[in-house]
């Protein structure tokens, strides 16, 4: 019923990357480094720029999952999935908690020219001002779109080659101007003049660790890629033909949780604990009703079906818990099959029961609850990034507290190799400025562009580029480093929202 979770892209003539050289090698096709190599391709069309990816599909952690359900029409983000049109905050307590990204604003809107519509349609919602792509009619079209449109841009000298695992980097002679080798798993050798790092912190260390003509024993290691910390995320999706949220309840947007029972003993030992506890009976739920694709296309009052948000969590009890029904293969997403899996079933029916006791008291009182609960959902979708998730091995990553003297961590992250500081570059959130968002990873990315010596796209304001590059030593650290408010990674403001609503 439910089609494999295969990737769905355009066709493409995959050269074997034997022999090849490249003015600009690109490693991890995630936003980061589909944005360097776009960028740089379309501002030198003399050059030659090689965008490499270890899977068989670009995006990285932006994972749009295209032709789901039953139909086959709607799409399930199990990765990365919006952004802000505007500087949008939510207040917690004493705590602002505040997210831009202007630059991912005006690349998807003014440069790439997409669709957009708000992600949350309540005007009073927090997450109103973030946006995500649609297509003509307005359904939704996948956040994966902005990085395809990059990373198969039409231009004669960008190449796309997937499947090419990077396994060494070392110098191709004693001197640093005569560039690189890249070795790759498959044995195939590329040489570039100059390279752009789009990999998460751990698959890049690991990688510097076995490129030791790159990074001799008696070096310094590069203690800026040392200090984030990374921690998994887990999303879970259901699919109901008969979305009872909207068709009894009229919710087409909020959020929810189960960790309310907790919190009416004040004096119990949880009282101070929330959803991402991970404890909750019979599965922990952080979902909203906004989040998931449906269509409404059906005659009568049950017009509606489609998928439901049941968990987006950090925690990492809830992510092992989860991922006990994660066992196929090593991506990152996994269809969930009742009809062939036990396990799936078994998965679903908790999950199920589950939102039953969030929603117990509003489906009585509507007269649903017998009906619904006799329901069961059509199949679902797990995502789980962890250590598992081959190539990408985190869901984001958190900046640690370092001295005030000592560089930002964006700012001393991009060319942290010092002999190779005008030709080896690092674009990922794990360092960037935006911490769990694509911002993070781009802005890293224009940062390379202009050393590189790319010229500001015509598309992005002149004030903005200029706040986005980093500044001298000591200095700055790009786009919201000297803000007063505090900017939260995506699953914070999630878990904040989940908070407020319950406090409400």
């Amino acid at each position: 019923m439910f089609r494999p979770l295969l990737p769905l892209l355009p066709a493409l003539a995959i050269s074997t990357a034997a022999g090849q050289s490249c003015d600009l090698a690109v490693i991890g096709a995630g936003p980061g480094g589909a944005y360097v190599a776009w960028r740089y391709a379309t501002a030198k069309p003399e050059e030659s720029v090689c965008l490499f990816d270890m899977s068989a599909r670009v995006g990285g952690r932006v994972h749009s999952l295209r032709r789901q359900g039953p139909r086959h029409d709607l799409v399930v983000e199990a990765g990365a999935y919006r952004f802000a049109l505007n500087d949008t905050c939510i207040r917690f307590g004493n705590y602002s908690f505040c997210v831009s990204t202007p630059l991912t604003k005006h690349l998807v809107v003014d440069a790439l020219k997409l669709p957009t519509k708000a992600y949350n349609p309540t005007k009073a919602g927090w997450d109103h001002a973030l946006h995500k792509i649609v297509d003509a009619a307005g359904n939704d079209a996948g956040y994966l779109t902005f990085v395809e449109k990059m990373a198969h841009a039409s231009l004669s000298n960008l190449k796309l080659l997937l499947g090419k695992e990077l396994a060494s980097i070392g110098p191709s002679s004693l001197a640093p101007a005569d560039g690189l080798t890249l070795v790759f798993a498959d044995g195939a050798a590329v040489t570039a003049k100059r390279l752009a790092l789009n990999l998460p912190q751990r698959p890049l260390l690991r990688l510097l660790a076995a490129s030791p003509s790159l990074v001799p024993a008696d070096a310094q290691w590069p203690a800026p890629l040392t200090r984030p910390l990374a921690y998994p995320i887990v999303k879970l999706y259901l699919h109901y033909d008969d979305a009872w949220w909207i068709n009894d309840l009229g919710l087409r947007a909020g959020s929810f949780n189960n960790s309310q029972a907790w919190h009416a003993d004040p004096t119990g030992p949880m009282a101070a604990d929330d959803c991402l506890g991970a404890r909750q009976a019979p599965y922990p739920l952080q979902g909203a009703y906004h989040d998931g694709d449906y269509r409404c296309d059906r005659p009568g009052p049950r017009a509606c079906r489609g998928f439901l948000q049941a968990a987006y969590m950090g925690d990492p009890q809830a992510v092992r818990l989860y991922e006990q029904f994660h066992l196929s293969g090593t991506d990152s997403a996994v269809a969930l099959d009742p009809a062939t899996r036990p396990d799936h079933r078994f998965l679903l029916e908790g999950v199920h029961a589950a939102l039953l006791g969030v929603h117990e008291a509003t489906l009585k009182a509507k007269g649903a609850y017998e009906r619904v609960a006799a329901m069961q959902p059509s199949g679902g979708v797990a995502s789980v990034w962890s250590d598992r998730a081959v190539g990408l091995e985190a869901g984001c990553h958190m900046p640690r507290e370092h001295a005030g003297s000592v560089k930002p961590t964006p700012a001393a992250a991009i060319a942290p190799l010092a002999p190779w500081a005008k030709q080896v570059f690092v674009v990922n959130e794990a360092f960037g400025t935006r911490e769990c968002w694509a911002e993070g990873s781009l802005v890293m990315a224009e940062n390379a562009a202009a050393r590189l010596g790319l010229p500001r796209p015509a598309w992005l304001p002149q004030d903005l580029y200029e706040k986005l590059l980093f500044k001298g030593e000591g200095e700055g650290g790009g786009e919201g480093a000297a803000a007063e408010r505090v900017h939260a990674s995506d699953l914070a403001m999630a878990g904040v929202a989940a908070r407020a609503g319950r406090l409400a």
